[in-house]
């Protein structure tokens, strides 16, 4: 069984950590708020929404990563298990700058952030299993297991890209639940993606597994475009009231 890789996650968990205290800071703050309820504070509570549900499902994900660029830890600063800590290091500088930004400014952090997943995957499942096979002569197959998981990741990409395209900063600023909810619904779809690809390409997973997994990208689909159509309805203004 491989070693768990101890220095990294003690390093970027500690900073997980930070970043869910920055979040529960942050909601204090709008509970003090509370009783004179200025005209912003239902959008704050949705952007701080977003910014959890980011952390929360990243950490999760983070953790149970089973590429093999994902379980091996830092031994030496000239690895490429060197550059999978300093992308870590970098996502979770993003989460705290999330919950720090204007709901305005939502969609292009989520789609910054979406870029670095592409990086880490193309890291961990691409780069790291590649010297892995030759220097460690490791005989993991890479198909369907590894690529399979890229797939969410590239879908996703280009929805976060989409969506930062469709929602000007300016309507962001006047309709921030709306984006918020699009993103936070995106962000679950490419969970739900990723549980899936493991779903069909771990032979013990049973079929009631496959169909729990596809339900929820289901969902999750419909969720986003859903709220990806909500502004051509014209109840963006009703629902940020």
């Amino acid at each position: 069984m491989a070693e768990e890789p101890r220095l990294r996650h003690e390093f970027v968990g500690m900073m997980f950590a930070l970043a869910v205290a920055e979040v529960a800071i942050q909601f204090a703050k709008l509970m003090q708020e509370k009783p004179s309820f200025p005209p912003n504070l239902p959008a704050a509570y949705v952007h701080l929404s977003l910014a959890l549900v980011v952390i929360a499902t990243s950490w999760v994900g983070w953790s149970l990563a089973p590429a093999t660029g994902a379980r091996l830890d830092v031994k030496e600063i000239f690895q490429p298990e060197f550059l999978v800590l300093l992308i870590d290091v970098i996502l979770v500088i993003c989460y705290f700058v999330l919950v720090q930004s204007s709901p305005a400014n939502d969609a292009f952090w989520v789609l910054v952030i979406f870029i670095l997943y592409s990086i880490w995957d193309l890291l961990t499942k691409v780069a790291v299993y590649l010297v892995c096979k030759f220097r460690d002569k490791n005989d993991e197959k890479w198909f369907p297991k590894y690529a399979a998981r890229l797939v969410p990741t590239a879908v996703c990409l280009a929805l976060a890209f989409w969506t930062w395209s469709r929602f000007s900063e300016t309507f962001a600023a006047s309709h921030p639940i709306v984006v918020d909810a699009a993103l936070i619904a995106l962000i679950l779809l490419f969970r739900a993606g990723k549980q899936a690809a493991s779903a069909f390409t771990d032979g013990r997973n049973l079929k009631s597994a496959k169909l729990f997994a596809v339900g929820w990208v289901v969902v999750c689909c419909a969720g986003f475009l859903v709220a990806m159509r909500w502004p051509q309805c014209g109840c963006g203004g009703a629902l940020d009231k």
